[in-house]
């Protein structure tokens, strides 16, 4: 696959990082000498995961220029991609865990909420588990005949792009600036914040899916049914994981009413490319939490990150 044709891209922030003039950035994007399998022999580990083909020709062309400049802006340009996008992407994903998880005697009225529930049929989407808040609705109504034998849970309306990810969309200051023109580059992705809050970015879950889709522990994988409109594979990216139900993986199809939007493919796409990364990179595994849920990250942990970049940079460049 080569160059050329390829949509613009917000590469600014990255262009300040590599010292580089956006004209040589574009000029070397749009070349279509430049062949997009050849660039990503240079990153097939860590950074190949990237969810469209205009963010692996991004993140290619970057550590091109960078791998030209030396080591020293290949180590800058892996640390600025790991603070101001991935950490930064599990970060905001966190914290907007805590935003819009209910608590146990806590009752979610929007319209949203219930708009997820008709769509899921009131059933967590990964587990099947039945929504506790619907069982409280039936009683109250004299409708007990209508609960359903089965498990119940707590279930939050769950943002695929993360819900706090909208105060990063008006580029109010340098740090969200450099993130959303990372994020934007990387994933192809075109939103506003109105499209944070809609049925196709949310999904009904559980509070225990809920928290490892947050953490980019498990995700949803399009590539098991590829023929298939809206079925995915849920998987856990690590040995070991397992989903509140007892199983491994789980088989979702979303329904397809007419007047309710399925999840977005792309927004799905983009959470199981971050999980990827996060997990190859071993970048999620250094991320831990305190009681105030602050991050505390070993900075050396991740320049060990860079600097294998850069030897790999190195030696496929022999």
């Amino acid at each position: 696959m080569s160059g050329g044709d390829f949509r613009p891209v917000h590469f600014e922030s990255t262009c300040t990082i590599l010292t580089c003039t956006s004209e040589e950035f574009q000029d070397m994007y749009n070349d279509a000498n430049l062949d997009d399998d050849v660039l990503l022999n240079i990153i097939r580990t860590h950074a190949s995961s990237r969810p469209t083909r205009a963010g692996r020709r991004y993140v290619a062309v970057a550590l091109h220029i960078a791998h030209r400049k030396g080591a020293d802006a290949v180590v800058g340009v892996a640390r600025a991609w790991m603070d101001h996008l991935f950490l930064m992407m599990l970060s905001i994903s966190r914290a907007s865990y805590k935003v819009e998880t209910p608590t146990f005697d806590e009752r979610d009225s929007s319209e949203l909420r219930a708009t997820l529930g008709v769509r899921e049929g009131y059933r967590c989407a990964i587990t099947r588990s039945f929504d506790r808040q619907r069982v409280l609705e039936l009683m109250a109504e004299g409708r007990e005949d209508e609960i359903p034998e089965a498990p119940q849970s707590v279930m939050a309306a769950v943002h695929i792009m993360p819900l706090l990810l909208n105060s990063f969309i008006d580029r109010s200051t340098t740090e969200r600036a450099r993130t959303w023109d990372m994020l934007r580059s990387w994933t192809g992705l075109d939103m506003t914040a109105s499209d944070i809050h809609t049925p196709a970015n949310t999904i009904l879950m559980t509070l225990a899916e809920h928290l490892a889709f947050a953490r980019f522990q498990l995700y949803f994988d399009k590539e098991a049914f590829p023929n298939e409109p809206n079925k995915y594979r849920v998987r856990p990216i690590m040995r070991g994981l397992y989903m509140s139900s007892g199983k491994r993986e789980a088989d979702v199809e979303f329904n397809t009413m007419s007047e309710v939007d399925p999840p977005n493919p792309d927004f799905l796409r983009i959470h199981a490319a971050f999980a990827k990364v996060l997990h190859l990179s071993g970048a999620a595994d250094r991320f831990e939490w305190d009681d105030d849920d602050e991050r505390e990250l070993d900075p050396h942990r991740t320049f060990d990150f860079a600097q294998d970049l850069s030897r790999r940079l190195v030696i496929s460049a022999m």
